[in-house]
């Protein structure tokens, strides 16, 4: 660890630190981690934006990436970010919640987006991001850690979903059913159906699927597709649990201290590009997997409304008690919160009033379906580059 820490030292060296112009810059290589291996959407982002930055600096500073766990446990990303041993990677909280209190309390509200396909998606990354770059509070949690954010939250998923065995469409069916969750706002989400969380490792859930260990398993389609769960769970339920929203892109602080500011000017600028590569790769994802679920046997419903009302119950008892619960960290809850709604109704009415976007079908399998052409992102990311990211650009 030692060595490659001393690497990276002398790759992005001092003798960068006072320079104005890319011609006078010795090459830079930052060390990248990806959660997965190529060819997924999370890596192609990463990929893409790679490019873009060695572009933009005229070849001068370019990623070496490290797949899967070659070069460090997803666990002990933020330590090595911190220590030098990684430049910039994806930082994923709750791999670590201790660490992130304040990001693992609001995690818990991710379900404030619209539903509708597509718009749900744009609205709430757009949201998360505007918020998150305004709340000083969770921006020093970031600082203490060493993080220097680039982009410090988004919506990777806009929302989690139910792929069972059977079907799952109401309370009757959904009681005593066993699902796998990713983290504990899913757990609790689920139980308040009548269900029953399992937690299982990643490479434990498809033989638990095969071999009813569970009955369920709670994700988005792009992951039930990377994962091959689409094989063994057959019943899809759009059921609008919570998303993902904790994730950011960040620099290490090391890195980031050692980095003229044309360089961090640079990475900062480009980022864009991994957020549009992201959500292209994920809305194309939704639409395999309905498209080619539907060619596989898979069938997908809609939950009764016996289901939604006890979703749509438990989700306004957690906004209830979400400021009595929130870290010490955060001195003013209330307006924390209220922030963070307001940011959602703000972004809706951009995306789907200012930037006009109306895609076809009330869920994303009539969506998929409908035949929609490629959705232009651009529109968005450039509103998204004004709005939010030029404040906040290194000066």
């Amino acid at each position: 660890m030692l060595g490659a820490s001393a690497c990276i030292s002398s790759a992005s060296g001092g003798g960068n630190a006072s320079a104005t112009s890319f011609a006078e810059l010795d090459p830079i290589v930052l060390r990248v981690p990806t959660l997965y291996g190529p060819g997924h959407y999370q890596t192609r982002a990463l990929e893409e934006y790679g490019a873009a930055v060695e572009k933009a600096s005229d070849g001068k500073v370019s990623f070496e990436f490290f797949y899967l766990d070659s070069l460090v446990e997803p666990a002990d990303t933020t330590k090595a970010l911190a220590d030098g041993i990684v430049d910039v990677s994806l930082v994923v909280p709750g791999y670590t919640p201790s660490d992130f209190p304040i990001d693992v309390w609001t995690s818990d509200l991710a379900f404030q987006s619209s539903s509708r396909p597509v718009v749900g998606a744009l609205q709430s990354t757009a949201a998360v991001l505007d918020w998150s770059f305004n709340q000083p509070e969770m921006l020093a949690e970031y600082d203490r850690l060493g993080l220097v954010p680039l982009l410090p939250r988004f919506t990777g998923h806009v929302s989690y979903n139910l792929l069972c065995t059977k079907p799952v469409t109401s309370l009757r069916e959904a009681r005593g059913m066993r699902g796998r969750v990713g983290g504990p706002n899913w757990a609790k989400e689920i139980e308040a159906l009548g269900m029953t969380s399992v937690s299982l490792a990643g490479g434990e859930i498809y033989e638990g699927f095969q071999r009813g260990i569970i009955d369920c398993y709670v994700g988005s389609g792009p992951d039930m597709v990377a994962t091959g769960l689409w094989d063994v769970g057959k019943h899809y339920t759009e059921l609008g649990l919570s998303g993902w929203s904790s994730g950011g892109l960040m620099v290490g602080k090391t890195t980031w201290e050692r980095l003229p500011l044309i360089v961090r000017q640079v990475l900062f600028d480009q980022s864009t590009v991994y957020l549009e590569s992201w959500h292209r790769g994920w809305i194309e994802g939704m639409r395999e997997f309905v498209v080619q679920g539907q060619k596989r046997g898979v069938q997908f419903h809609e939950p009764d409304e016996s289901m939604r009302g006890a979703l749509e119950k438990f989700h306004q008892r957690v906004l209830g008690t979400a400021q009595r619960r929130a870290p010490e960290g955060v001195s003013a809850p209330g307006e924390f919160l209220d922030a963070y709604s307001a940011a959602h109704d703000r972004w809706l009415g951009i995306v789907t009033g200012e930037l006009g976007y109306e895609p076809r079908g009330t869920t994303w399998a009539e969506w998929a379906r409908g035949g929609d052409t490629e959705i232009d992102l651009g529109p968005w990311i450039e509103r998204i580059r004004e709005r939010i990211l030029a404040p906040h650009r290194p000066q």
